[in-house]
């Protein structure tokens, strides 16, 4: 699927890529929150499980760091996402705070509105 790429991959180049990539992976989320309000969650594992086997193809084309980022949170998303609507202690019910349904609908959502734009979100960093 993606070309044989030499050594030498210029960073405007790569930084291309990303952003196409990064703008995919936007529509991808976006698309999968639609799949899980709709209560769908079968159609949103496979959307994002392909996803992620397309990111990993980039990324071993690539080796891009923003790339193999992008695949691990959505793997890490899927997971959440897994987990919607099963009760694990009594206050996870429907209408409790705690809940982690709200939580995994706005961390996706969150992370579709990161991947939409040129700026990285360094999580890492405190200022």
């Amino acid at each position: 699927v993606w070309p044989k790429f030499s050594q030498r991959v210029t960073p405007g180049f790569l930084r291309r890529y990303e952003h196409a990539l990064a703008l995919w992976t936007s529509e991808v989320a976006f698309w999968t929150l639609d799949d899980l309000y709709e209560n769908d969650l079968d159609t949103a594992k496979k959307r994002i499980e392909n996803h992620v086997s397309l990111l990993e193809s980039a990324n071993k084309a690539l080796n891009s760091h923003d790339i193999r980022d992008d695949a691990i949170a959505l793997r890490k998303l899927t997971s959440l996402a897994s987990n919607l609507g099963m009760a694990m202690m009594v206050s996870d019910s429907p209408g409790y705070r705690g809940s982690a349904q709200p939580y995994a609908m706005f961390a996706l959502s969150s992370f579709g509105r990161v991947r939409n734009g040129f700026n990285r979100v360094d999580y890492s960093s405190s200022k």
